[in-house]
């Protein structure tokens, strides 16, 4: 369903399955990191919370078959700005209370692009 919104409902958050992709980050997310933490010997002072990267525009993999329902070979545009709209609506409401939290947008640091950045077109290359 997400294939088929616009770029404007998804950037104001409106496109279908958003809200529930926002609770599964913000809330899901938020549970993990505390219940990693609450196992930790010694409390960190810094957590690094990442979004994921952009797959590869070319290549195959595992995953051809979710990014061609997403239609991410025609459309890669509308992929990123999901995953940009999520990085700011969700991952970006986690925090670690007493901890300095920073938030990294791995999608940042690989070229969609450039298929030697990648394996099986969604994992980094070494």
């Amino acid at each position: 369903m997400i294939a088929r919104e616009t770029p404007e409902r998804i950037r104001n958050g409106k496109a279908w399955g958003l809200r529930h992709f926002e609770s599964l980050f913000v809330d899901g997310l938020q549970r993990y990191i505390e219940d990693v933490l609450r196992e930790a010997k010694a409390r960190p002072r810094r957590v690094a919370i990442c979004s994921i990267y952009f797959p590869a525009i070319d290549g195959s993999g595992w995953a051809d078959r979710a990014l061609g329902a997403l239609k991410y070979s025609e459309h890669p545009e509308k992929v990123h700005l999901l995953l940009r709209t999520l990085h700011e609506r969700a991952i970006k409401r986690v925090r670690v209370p007493g901890v300095e939290t920073v938030h990294v947008p791995f999608y940042e640091a690989l070229d969609f692009r450039d298929p030697t950045d990648y394996v099986a077109r969604v994992e980094p290359s070494e």
